[in-house]
């Protein structure tokens, strides 16, 4: 199944910064986004995003667990000799 974000580009540590910087200075997020060339919406996202989580780094992503261990992948390989 294809994800739906799938046109969506990485912003960088950096531009999420500038953009809640200018945030909290007071500028719209269409002015940001136009400065950074991201949509308002995008902008809102990060934002928001920042106020949620106090943080610019990105989420966890999700992904499969891990059936073995680490144990248990020293036991599939064997001892190199």
């Amino acid at each position: 199944m294809p994800s739906e974000n799938r046109n969506r580009t990485l912003v960088t540590l950096e531009d999420r910064i500038k953009a809640v910087t200018l945030c909290q200075q007071g500028k719209s997020f269409a002015a940001i986004g136009k400065e950074l060339n991201r949509s308002k919406s995008c902008i809102k996202r990060i934002f928001d995003r920042y106020n949620e989580t106090n943080s610019y780094k990105d989420r966890p992503r999700t992904g499969r667990l891990r059936i073995s261990t680490a144990k248990d992948d020293r036991n599939l390989v064997g001892p190199m000799s």
